[in-house]
């Protein structure tokens, strides 16, 4: 394990949402969760597949094409299901932003024809921890 336990990302996340569920804090959560399944799937592919990781960005996409190959491919797939909402969190303060022409929740935001309240709201968060819950899981079954 690495010498800061990814995991704990995952249980912030948690906590925060539980403190206040707030865009701004299911937000931040929803990138925790994220962050928490991609540095624990990265370290298992060093560990277990003798993975190497290029040190940039692209390792993001990297962890993910590793994982499709083989019998982890559902992982692979639910870590990209992870990443695409922890970048609309991240990035898309509104469905008009650059960027956002690609993402399925802001082109849902665009198609209703009003503004929403919130651009990240709380059906985000519950799909992001779905999704992370089962990320972690298979990452212990690696």
């Amino acid at each position: 394990m690495p010498p800061f336990p990814p995991r704990e990302f995952h249980t912030l996340a948690l906590w925060l949402v539980g403190q206040k569920a707030d865009e701004a804090s299911l937000r931040t959560a929803i990138s925790r969760l994220y962050y928490a399944c991609h540095l624990l799937a990265k370290h298992s592919l060093i560990e277990k597949r003798k993975w190497t990781p290029s040190g940039h960005g692209d390792d993001h996409s990297g962890v993910i094409r590793e994982l499709r190959r083989g019998k982890t491919t559902g992982l692979g797939n639910y870590l990209d299901s992870l990443r695409t909402l922890r970048e609309h969190a991240d990035y898309h303060v509104d469905a008009s932003v650059p960027g956002a022409e690609n993402c399925n929740a802001c082109k849902k935001m665009r198609e209703s024809g009003s503004p929403p309240p919130q651009y990240v709201n709380i059906g985000d968060w519950n799909n992001a921890k779905g999704i992370s819950e089962r990320c972690l899981s298979l990452i212990d079954r690696l």
